[in-house]
């Protein structure tokens, strides 16, 4: 009761502090993966296209800080497991990212016995004092669920080497301090699945990426899908289009509708919340127009339209690394990617022999008889 008292205290006072000096710029309500260093969803980047079409980027509010403890009954698979904090860059609410991050929350309260809580649409700015203010209410593991926090999440692990710390990153770090656990999240790997399955799906022979910040990981994952896509057919013409936000569902309509005008009838997406943009303008389109969907299933926006979607279980993977805590190993590596921690939901609107053909490319990929090797420098058509 103490912790949660100190910790609201401490919260209201940061609010108040963040209230008297506002971050206009702040838009906080994406993630985004960098290796070498944190990337900052705040800076919007232009949009880049893989033809002579731009798509303008649209504005956001900045969402509030949420703070939200809940306590459990201890198991004895708890161990010597301390509390855990996590603190997310978006809303619990988003039904994707952010909102399975929640679910793992819940069930790891639940499961493993310990008082868990979180604060909900983090800026990057922010993130260092709220993962404080944890640390100062006792909290023993603090988990940064999103890669822009990866570079305050290693320096906060210096200075307190008594607290155990989570962060997310695409792949392994150079340098690890020895209290950090690093959830590595390849998206690459399934994008090449996705790839096959766009190539096969279209009847116009073209296909597109759509991403939103234009970093690293969405990069490996168009090229990536641009190889499956022409693992199938040599020929399948590819477009490219980053709109420079994970969210906005005016930049994603505003960029499908420029990929569709192109000819692309199958838009594999790499964004988040912006999909209900993309749905828009799929549903829209005078001729039918097939789409994908990251981390949760979303079939319900367009039913008739939808392929499948990649799907990242966190809570498994969070789980098996606070097992490894409990056990006494503080730090480590723990890799999702297709056959770890990724899936694909149920492929739908194609063939049977189509949805067979999917189901074992991705099988190939988890089992590592096809290798992808990333390339995220840049998008290249091949």
């Amino acid at each position: 009761m103490m912790k949660r008292l100190l910790l609201s205290l401490g919260v209201v006072l940061g609010l108040l502090l963040t209230a008297c000096a506002p971050d206009p710029a702040a838009r906080t309500d994406r993630e985004t993966t960098e290796v070498t260093e944190a990337t900052d969803p705040e800076a919007t980047d232009p949009a880049e296209t893989g033809t002579a079409t731009e798509v303008p980027a649209a504005t956001e509010e900045t969402p509030v800080t949420d703070t939200e403890t809940q306590d459990a009954t201890p198991t004895d698979d708890a161990g010597d497991l301390a509390d855990l904090a996590m603190v997310l860059p978006g809303t619990i609410q988003d039904a994707d990212y952010n909102a399975v991050a929640h679910e793992a929350l819940q069930i790891i309260a639940e499961e493993r016995g310990i008082e868990t809580a979180f604060s909900e649409s983090v800026a990057v700015v922010d993130a260092e004092r709220v993962a404080r203010e944890y640390i100062d209410s006792g909290f023993g593991i603090v988990a940064f669920h999103g890669g822009q926090y990866l570079t305050i999440g290693l320096e906060l692990a210096e200075e307190f080497p008594d607290t155990q710390f989570i962060v997310e990153s695409s792949g392994e770090l150079d340098s690890q301090p020895e209290n950090v656990w690093n959830i590595g999240r390849l998206f690459y790997p399934g994008y090449y699945v996705l790839g096959v399955l766009a190539a096969e799906a279209t009847t116009i022979g073209t296909v597109a990426f759509l991403g939103g910040i234009d970093i690293p990981d969405y990069k490996a994952g168009a090229n990536a899908m641009f190889e499956g896509a022409r693992s199938v057919d040599p020929e399948v013409e590819l477009l490219f289009t980053f709109t420079g936000d994970q969210n906005d569902a005016v930049a994603g309509r505003q960029a499908a509708e420029a990929l569709i005008n192109q000819g692309a009838d199958v838009l594999v997406l790499g964004v988040n919340n912006a999909i209900y943009g993309v749905a828009e303008a799929a549903t829209n389109a005078a001729d039918p127009v097939l789409v994908t969907s990251l981390y949760t299933d979303k079939r319900s926006l367009a039913e008739e339209l939808f392929l499948t979607s990649m799907i990242f279980d966190f809570t498994g993977t969070y789980l098996e690394v606070l097992d490894e805590i409990a056990a006494g190993t503080t730090t480590g590596y723990i890799e999702m990617r297709p056959g770890s921690g990724v899936t694909l939901s149920e492929v739908y609107n194609v063939s049977d022999e189509v949805r067979s053909e999917v189901e074992s490319a991705f099988a190939a990929v988890a089992e590592g008889t096809v290798e992808i090797e990333p390339q995220a420098d840049e998008v290249t058509v091949p």
